[in-house]
């Protein structure tokens, strides 16, 4: 028995004609037949049989498709893993990532889920916002793929994944008034010292919201503060020195010394993954896609 007996029979039993299974495994029509008869000899019982020119499983046939169909998945699976293995041996994946408390909790799984899929070498490279250019450890190939929200990809250079789609949180301490709403209107921040989170590469969606708030609440471009570290943004709302606002991807519930609630403003923010365009022709690329999905896809409530 050979794997060309094998695949000629599986072919068959989907086609029931030799004449398409010839043209689907690039053979002869008389070698297939020639395959079938002596899978059929090796076996010692009759697979197929013809009726009025068409082919049919014998009940012997139908059994043995069933359980060959299985074999052959998991072979077909197994050669693709060591593939892999040899693959991935050789190079590590590199993923980068700012840190926030989302990752912190999605990363793990991600990586549980990705280590059942075969042999990788996976590194995780935690990238600082607050420097000039962090996109340019993407181009300079320091890394593979980085998680973040969409506007960080704007140029032509990068392609983008969506996991979710979220707004923008108020962080206010627990004595602040406003802790008790579920929701923040802009009219509600007015004569409040606000301090926005933008990245070292500026986000458009924040420039948005900036541009919206000086509109709305009729205030000078330098009442508002920009701070490129998350975790400054607690700092400053924990000593009372003023309110934040940050990507609801921010959120840390884990965090009992402030609250975060929604901002009311209609502009909506995507978290996923970007890379580079040309990083779609690599080998790893669905594998690593896939994993990091399912993955979002586990936790993604607490955050939307």
């Amino acid at each position: 028995m050979n794997t060309t007996q094998i695949k000629c029979f599986i072919s068959l039993g989907k086609t029931n004609n030799f004449s398409q299974t010839a043209k689907e495994l690039f053979l002869t029509q008389p070698s297939v037949s020639k395959n079938i008869h002596n899978l059929e000899k090796e076996l010692g019982v009759k697979l197929v049989t013809n009726k009025s020119r068409k082919v049919f499983l014998t009940a012997a046939g139908r059994y043995f498709y069933e359980k060959i169909c299985n074999i052959d998945q998991q072979v077909d699976q197994i050669i693709k893993n060591t593939k892999n293995y040899q693959t991935y041996g050789e190079r590590t994946v590199i993923i980068g990532y700012s840190g926030i408390p989302f990752e912190q909790k999605f990363l793990p799984i991600f990586i549980k889920i990705i280590n059942k899929k075969g042999n990788w070498h996976i590194k995780l490279n935690r990238i600082s916002l607050a420097k000039n250019n962090a996109n340019t450890d993407l181009e300079n190939r320091k890394i593979d793929f980085m998680l973040y929200q969409s506007d960080f990809f704007n140029d032509s250079l990068y392609e983008f994944v969506p996991f979710f789609k979220a707004g923008f949180s108020v962080i206010t301490s627990k004595e602040d008034p406003l802790s008790k709403n579920k929701r923040i209107t802009i009219p509600e921040l007015k004569n409040r010292n606000i301090y926005l989170w933008n990245g070292k590469t500026p986000l458009q969606s924040v420039i948005d919201l900036k541009n919206f708030l000086i509109e709305k609440l009729k205030i000078s471009d330098n009442k508002i503060h920009i701070i490129n570290q998350a975790s400054l943004a607690k700092i400053i709302v924990s000593s009372k020195t003023g309110t934040a606002i940050v990507p609801s991807f921010v959120y840390d519930y884990n965090n009992e010394d402030v609250n975060y609630q929604l901002l009311d403003y209609d502009q909506v923010i995507t978290y996923g993954v970007g890379y580079l365009a040309k990083t779609k022709n690599q080998s790893y690329f669905s594998e690593i896609i896939s994993a990091l999905s399912l993955a979002s896809a586990e936790i993604i409530n607490k955050w939307k």
